[in-house]
């Protein structure tokens, strides 16, 4: 249960796989043999096809608009095209994610369980599954689906990658990492996993890869945020808060049309005690995406749990207690559809420990970090967790997890010297 003291490293590895599903991408030459799906043959629904997926890359809202847009006309062009429906569900999924909408992730289900059932031997619609149930937090049918493309003839770099972020999701950066090697030898953007995989040398505070890795995707993807971000907030979690602040400013005004560009900033601010400032931002993030819980961002930092930690210390005490009961409700609701998610968990002992409630603060960080929350920096400097920090029962909570990611990185680092690249 939620409350219980659990052991980390066996908890953990309870979400392996085995030896011989593990060991699928080492089967040689996996080709599809299928003929070219309907959106490819069709002129019309290629030419939506090929320019939703054009769209899909920039991330903007706008853009996530028109990729939807531009896969429902291939659809209508090509009925019985599994592609086109695929895509349209990640596009839908992507949206949810810009700003969140649960109609959106409903949708995209449907669209993508249309496209399982017009093919079920088709990998494309497995692929969008896989990476809806992480988003959704349905690990088991996560990896199901991921292995399913896999076995189905798609070795190509989004089926590997999505099955390298459930690793990452699940607390296992070490898996993630070799993974997103065998996702990058795959791909056809060279940078595209570089961000990411320089999250998950962060994750194992193996910091000069990490640093590496986001300059990587920074050179070669110059076009999206998400190298310089992950620059940024390495240097906050290394406690350089000058740095980090100084790196933000001379490159935010490139990216501020993506909308992490802003959160981060929100969060550079409140990691910094800057509150003030940090509260106007939040305020305006609260504004434009009244449903958003910052998933799958840097640190799970929901507007709405930081402006009740803000209004709290400002002395609003009314306007907190509202606010982090809304948060405490609306991610128990969440937590019921995905009990084992990692960020709902951490998002819930946050909550209460904004709220007061330390037992209940506790032991969900617990649960959280046996889900697979792993990025102790992030909780020390994490002001939400104030009220808790010098306890007793927090400093063992962290050791233990310090502990325990000091062993993947070992586990980690052994792997990348015996078997490079």
């Amino acid at each position: 249960s939620v409350g219980n003291m659990v052991d980390l490293v066996p908890v953990l590895a309870k979400t392996d796989v085995s030896n011989a599903v593990y060991h699928t991408l080492d089967k040689p030459g996996i080709i599809s043999g299928s003929k070219p799906d309907p959106a490819l043959r069709d002129p019309t629904a290629r030419a939506y096809y090929n320019t939703g997926r054009s769209l899909l890359e920039r991330r903007t809202i706008p853009d996530m608009d028109r990729a939807i847009n531009c896969f429902e006309g291939a659809v209508r062009a090509a009925p019985q095209s599994v592609l086109a429906r695929s895509y349209l569900a990640l596009a839908l999924m992507g949206r949810n994610f810009l700003a969140a909408d649960p109609a959106y992730i409903d949708r995209a289900y449907a669209v993508a369980r249309q496209a399982v059932q017009i093919s079920p031997d088709d990998s494309s619609g497995h692929h969008a599954l896989c990476a809806l149930d992480i988003v959704t937090g349905h690990f088991d049918e996560a990896l199901e689906h991921g292995l399913r493309a896999l076995e189905q003839g798609d070795p190509t770099e989004r089926v590997l990658g999505e099955i390298a972020q459930l690793w990452k999701q699940l607390g296992r950066p070490d898996k993630a990492i070799q993974w997103f090697a065998k996702a990058k030898v795959s791909e056809s953007q060279t940078a595209d996993y570089d961000a990411i995989l320089g999250d998950s040398w962060l994750f194992l505070v193996e910091d000069e890869k990490a640093a590496e890795a986001y300059e990587i995707a920074s050179k070669f993807r110059p076009d999206l945020p998400d190298g310089w971000l992950g620059l940024c907030y390495l240097k906050l979690l290394q406690r350089h808060f000058e740095d980090a602040r100084l790196l933000f400013g001379q490159r935010a005004a490139e990216y501020n049309e993506f909308h992490n560009t802003r959160a981060f900033q929100a969060q550079l601010e409140f990691l910094t005690h800057n509150f003030a400032e940090a509260e106007r931002l939040y305020s305006e993030i609260l504004r434009i995406d009244p449903n958003g819980v910052s998933a799958e961002q840097y640190g799970a930092i929901s507007s709405k749990s930081a402006l009740a930690k803000l209004k709290m210390t400002r002395g609003d005490e009314i306007t907190a207690a509202k606010l982090i009961q809304e948060c405490i409700a609306h991610d128990k609701a969440e937590l019921m559809k995905a009990p084992r998610h990692p960020e709902i968990l951490y998002r819930l002992a946050a909550d209460y420990a904004v709220a007061g409630d330390t037992a209940s603060a506790l032991s969900h960080l617990k649960a959280s970090i046996a889900a697979g929350y792993i990025n102790y920096r992030s909780i020390q400097i994490d002001p939400r967790f104030d009220g808790v920090i010098s306890s007793p029962e927090f400093q063992e909570i962290i050791s233990k997890l310090a502990a325990h990611v000091a062993e993947l990185r070992d586990r980690s680092l052994l792997k990348t010297n015996t078997n490079p690249e």
